[in-house]
Formats: C-alpha cells, structure tokens, sequence
C-alpha cells in the first residue's frame, strides 16, 4: 500500500496512488491524490486504510 504524504505548507495529509496501466489508458491518469483532512498521523493511517484498504473497490471520486 502506497504511503500517505505530508503536505509541506499545510501539514494536511495526502495520499497518491498508482493507477493501473489499462485503467490509465481510458481516462489518462497515471495517479490518483486525495486528502485525508487530517495532520494527525495516527488518524491519517486509519483513513487511508479505510479509503484504500486491500479490497480493491476503490473509486477516484471518493
């Protein structure tokens, strides 16, 4: 799983992560970054894992 990122500026975390190649392609995106809303790194970990857990359900537009 990728790793979340701090943003220098703000402190807010952010998350990116790859996008597989044939997905890619279609909508011409090769990673996808959203905030978490937090500078609490302990938080930020329970929501990227909710987010981006192992399930492979994972919507670009959430």
């Amino acid at each position: 799983m990728s790793r979340p990122v701090k943003h220098r500026k703000t402190g807010v975390y952010w998350f990116r992560k790859r996008v597989p190649a044939d997905i890619a392609t279609l909508t011409g995106r090769k990673e996808v970054n959203r905030t978490l809303g937090t500078k609490d790194p302990e938080e930020t970990s329970r929501r990227a894992r909710r987010r981006w857990g192992t399930g492979g359900n994972h919507r670009m537009d959430e």
